[in-house]
């Protein structure tokens, strides 16, 4: 998917429309979910479309030099072409992880704040309008940040990974900021060797609705039983005391 999404905006840059929002906010997603070799890749391969010359070098460069040389490559767009148009207030809806000033902006949205607010606390409990919310707007976002999950697996030995809306974690990763206010709606699998994983990582997650799944060799207690609604589907008899 994220494949799809990159090639997408290199056809939508043919047709003269500033994408260097998308460039960098795909170049930040490796940095957040992948590694710094798989972000340097995507970088220059941004830059190779955008016919940069230059030999990129991260180390003697800060990032946000090439951040600005793709944000140069958008097509100029005349300002005011629409007019006699009230503007709106601006409401701040763009929501990086990382602090680039140059990134950060604001977006006329019509709709007004206490509606947003309105509209997340009462659906964030149903993961699939949630997920339309955020596909809608960063700003939703923002207001709930709860990543959607569709399977959590805890333990692998294989290096961490995310795999479309899953999430795959090493033993030793089990710190990664990624796990807070999660939302989990399928499968939650635990197949560490460790007894006490899922005790030290529920409270961190938002909400488990996950049916199937399997839990190895925990140790749980009632109370973490019943932060997974239909645990009986997922945890074996010896798993608690």
């Amino acid at each position: 998917m994220v494949e799809e999404y990159r090639n997408e905006i290199e056809r939508i840059s043919k047709f003269k429309i500033p994408v260097s929002e998308f460039w960098i906010d795909t170049i930040l997603y490796e940095f957040d979910f992948g590694t710094n070799e798989t972000a340097m890749k995507v970088l220059k391969w941004v830059l190779s479309i955008l016919n940069y010359q230059n030999s990129v070098d991260i180390e003697n460069s800060s990032l946000e030099k090439y951040f600005e040389i793709i944000k140069n490559a958008d097509p100029k767009i005349e300002k005011n072409v629409v007019k006699n148009v009230e503007p709106l207030n601006p409401i701040s809806c763009y929501f990086p992880k990382h602090e680039i000033q140059s990134l950060k902006k604001t977006q006329n949205f019509s709709v007004p704040r206490t509606m947003i607010f309105y509209m997340t606390q009462n659906v964030k409990i149903n993961h699939r309008i949630l997920q339309k919310l955020f596909n809608c707007c960063k700003y939703f976002f923002a207001i709930q940040p709860t990543p959607i999950c569709y399977r959590l697996v805890l333990g692998i030995k294989e290096p961490s990974k995310y795999r479309r809306h899953s999430l795959f974690l090493n033993e030793k990763d089990l710190n990664f900021q990624g796990l807070e206010n999660l939302y989990i709606t399928d499968i939650f699998d635990i197949i560490s060797e460790t007894p006490n994983v899922y005790s030290n990582v529920y409270k961190r997650l938002y909400k488990c609705d996950a049916k199937l799944g399997h839990f190895r060799n925990q140790i749980l207690t009632i109370p973490e039983l019943k932060f997974i609604p239909d645990w009986r589907k997922i945890i074996s008899r010896d798993n608690y005391p």
